[in-house]
Parts: C-alpha cells; sequence; structure tokens
C-alpha cells in the first residue's frame, strides 16, 4: 500500500472512534470556535465559594465527569449583567488537567454568573 492509503484509512479509523464516542458519551460538550465547552451537568464535585472583602469574588472548583478530557483554558464574556463562564475541553494530556480551579472578581455590572452554553445559573447578586 502506498502512504497515502495508510493517510486515509486511519483518518477512516478516527472518524468512526470519534462517531462511537459521541454516541455514547452521556457528557454532552458543545462547540465554541473549535473548543468543547463543559456544561454544569458535567462537573463532579461542583463548589463555588464567595468572599466579600470588599468587592464580591467567587472561587469555582470542580473535576470534569470525563476522564479523558481536560480543561484546557477557561473563558468569560458579560453582556447586559450576565456573565458567562465557558470551560474549554480538550483531550488529556500531559501538561493539562481535568481539576476546575477558577477564581475572579465579579464587576458591578454583573448581576448573575452563568455557566457553559446552557448558561446554568451559577451565582446571583
Amino acid at each position: 500500500m502506498r502512504s497515502g492509503n495508510y493517510a486515509s484509512i486511519s483518518m477512516a479509523i478516527l472518524k468512526i472512534i470519534f462517531f462511537t464516542i459521541g454516541m455514547c458519551n452521556p457528557i454532552v460538550l458543545e462547540a465554541c470556535e473549535t473548543d468543547m465547552i463543559l456544561e454544569k451537568k458535567d462537573i463532579q464535585f461542583l463548589r463555588i465559594q464567595q468572599s466579600s472583602d470588599p468587592s464580591i469574588r467567587l472561587s469555582i472548583s470542580g473535576l470534569v465527569f470525563h476522564s479523558s478530557l481536560a480543561v484546557k483554558s477557561i473563558k468569560t464574556h458579560e453582556s447586559n449583567g450576565v456573565l458567562q463562564i465557558e470551560i474549554c475541553l480538550a483531550p488529556a494530556r500531559n501538561g493539562l488537567s481535568g481539576n476546575i480551579s477558577y477564581d475572579f472578581n465579579v464587576p458591578e455590572t454583573v448581576n448573575k454568573v452563568v455557566l457553559g452554553n446552557e448558561q446554568a445559573i451559577i451565582w446571583t447578586r
């Protein structure tokens, strides 16, 4: 076989694997650009702590429910008094972890903090 045939066979196998994982995986991940976004229901041991000294500060911690995925980055978007947190996932590998740890100050303009594309409410003023 020529190397081109190996590449097309490998790609076909990868597509089958990703399709199978997607069909069997109970975790619902949605795309944001090219990233997978973690939803609240897919976080084990989710903990949200609030401190006020003098501004409101939230600490979010937990663990990605699926062991083959890890936290790649955490992004926030603010609009109309709502701060949306997106935990972007990637396949687990060296240097990435499934642990979630994110601390931030809540801006005065924010009345509600939501998580994921489903916008699950995790905090209100």
